[in-house]
């Protein structure tokens, strides 16, 4: 692996890379020393990490190479950063996903409506979890639209957004929910790439199966971080279904399922084991307003024990995750 090569790692979905990382995405971690001596990398206690210097070289390098990223720096939280793409190197090599494309989008941000602004989403009234957001019209509008876009896709006619949202008296301001980890997996890509991509797909979910992954490696999952995630995901969910994808976000264009699963992720197996047990009462609960939908746990511990890459990733969770809500 030639330095360039090394440097162009160092984008703003994986700002901080160790010698261990760099080995699991295949390459050589011997020119990081070597990117120090020149600036162009800083060697931090737990990372490595572009310098200024090597930001600019990144922007060089990138446009020389037709390389669409930014570079990652500066870098904020860096210990997030480092878990999160130790996740994506873990996962990408537990499974080969065959006759398919796998993506990973660490610190993904999900566009959904309505932005409720500072409204609380979820409240607790002891060990019972409310979703205030219905207490909103506009956010039960929405989730009443999801069900009326069946089929739509068979004429692909795709209701215009604006449009929609004025008529439905739904507020247009747009918010972001951010995950850990995306994985999308597309499958049959020789067979589906001639597809166009719809118009209101700005996320780029047609055609894919979907798995979001939320980092809880100590395993303490409060309830409030939990309510807040699953609101946030209801809504997401929900507008992709009624706004952007309306009748392709469930269902591929051949009517086959089109899947969307949780999952939080733990240090320890026995950490995501117990996680599971603690979480199974609640969870009909928690997806029960963005059905269809799959909440898991799954550990690093399970996924670094492996002795050999799965098929499918149906294959790899059906073997170490833990199912909520099948």
């Amino acid at each position: 692996m030639n330095q360039e090569t090394l440097l162009l790692l160092f984008d703003d979905r994986h700002p901080c890379w160790t010698p261990e990382l760099v080995l699991l995405a295949g390459e050589s971690a011997g020119g990081l020393d070597e990117l120090v001596a020149q600036q162009l990398l800083e060697k931090r206690k737990t990372h490595y990490q572009l310098s200024p210097q090597g930001a600019e070289a990144f922007h060089r390098l990138a446009g020389a190479n037709f390389f669409e990223a930014e570079p990652g720096w500066p870098v904020e939280e860096p210990a997030l950063w480092l878990l999160r793409n130790r996740l994506e190197r873990r996962l990408d090599r537990a499974f080969k996903g065959h006759w398919g494309e796998k993506e990973f989008r660490p610190g993904a941000l999900l566009p959904y409506v309505p932005g409720v602004g500072g409204e609380p989403l979820c409240t607790l009234a002891g060990d019972e979890m409310k979703w205030a957001y219905l207490d909103r019209s506009d956010c039960r509008r929405l989730l009443q639209l999801t069900s009326s876009q069946e089929g739509e896709w068979r004429q692909r006619s795709f209701p215009d957004r604006k449009a929609t949202l004025a008529r439905e008296g739904i507020t247009a301001d747009e918010a972001l929910f951010d995950i850990d980890l995306l994985l999308l997996h597309r499958y049959d890509t020789a067979l589906y790439q001639h597809l166009p991509r719809p118009d209101g797909d700005l996320a780029g979910l047609f055609q894919t199966d979907r798995f979001l992954f939320r980092l809880a490696s100590d395993g303490i999952l409060q309830k409030e971080e939990i309510g807040r995630d699953m609101a946030r995901l209801h809504l997401f969910l929900a507008s992709q279904r009624a706004l952007f994808l309306p009748g392709l976000f469930d269902q591929d264009s051949d009517g086959f399922d089109d899947v969307t699963w949780w999952f939080w992720v733990t240090e320890r197996e026995e950490t995501a084991q117990a996680a599971a047990d603690r979480l199974l009462p609640s969870a009909p609960h928690l997806a029960a307003p963005a059905l269809p939908l799959e909440l898991w746990t799954i550990s690093f511990e399970a996924l670094e024990a492996l002795d050999h890459r799965e098929d499918s990733h149906w294959d790899l969770f059906a073997r170490i995750a833990h199912p909520l809500n099948r």
